[in-house]
């Protein structure tokens, strides 16, 4: 299927945006790497950065809606993307967001937005790894891995200890104290392979996230909305292309 854009020149190619779907550990973005931009409107990704130890760390989780990549389109980054969950992401084209940008004053000031939200993260990652213990840490990655359960309500992040590891930047015996520490307290019931919440309000209250995010996990119809407007903005170049 083929979607029309708002603003388009003639000098578009027959394909300025691609859907493609990503599986959980696939790479999107490589460090340094320029020009790679997408959409995400499903699925989960990482954003991953390299520490000086030499371990990689998960510093935010991107959920449906949310742009990936946006500073490569000005330059290069210390970062990468990958996939977490199974993901669907629109891959954009970096030139035509950049003469949209110029040329559309509302796409402009959207991309403003988006990328001055960013930095508006940069203390909370700061505090994450600077002021937080690793349990509280592994608290904080739980919170944002877990899925909803039916029909009890609770919520279970599916992660192994070794990929647990891996997102906070630390040793599977390290994460194992943590998450012994976690279910001695009440707060999670560790599984193979998950870990299940058990009382979120005083695990997010540990972790240090009880006012920066709603206990409202339900997408809704706010969701639908999002993703619809987000598309609007990201597509005004052209067509979208899929993965065959």
């Amino acid at each position: 299927m083929v979607r029309r854009g708002r603003c388009r020149l003639s000098t578009i190619g027959p394909v300025t945006a691609r859907l493609r779907v990503g599986s959980p550990g696939e790479l999107l973005l490589r460090e340094e790497e320029t020009d790679r931009v997408g959409l995400l409107i499903d699925g989960m990704l990482g954003t991953v950065v390299s520490l000086p130890d030499g371990q990689m760390a998960t510093i935010q989780y991107l959920t449906p809606v949310a742009f990936f990549g946006l500073p490569t389109i000005f330059f290069p980054v210390s970062l990468s993307v990958h996939v977490v969950r199974k993901a669907t992401v629109i891959e954009l084209d970096a030139n035509e967001m950049r003469r949209c940008a110029r040329e559309f004053r509302e796409f402009g000031w959207f991309l403003s937005r988006q990328l001055a939200g960013a930095v508006c993260q940069v203390p909370a990652i700061v505090a994450e790894f600077g002021f937080k213990t690793v349990t509280q840490r592994v608290a904080s990655h739980i919170i944002s891995l877990a899925q909803p359960e039916s029909p009890t309500g609770n919520r279970t992040a599916y992660v192994t200890q070794v990929a647990l590891a891996e997102h906070v930047g630390s040793v599977r015996e390290v994460i194992a104290r943590s998450l012994r520490s976690l279910s001695d307290d009440g707060m999670v019931s560790n599984g193979r392979g998950s870990v299940r919440i058990i009382d979120e309000v005083r695990l997010r209250v540990f972790a240090g996230k009880a006012d920066a995010e709603s206990l409202d996990h339900s997408p809704g119809a706010r969701r639908d909305i999002c993703i619809r407007q987000a598309v609007n903005f990201a597509v005004t170049a052209g067509n979208i292309g899929g993965d065959g």
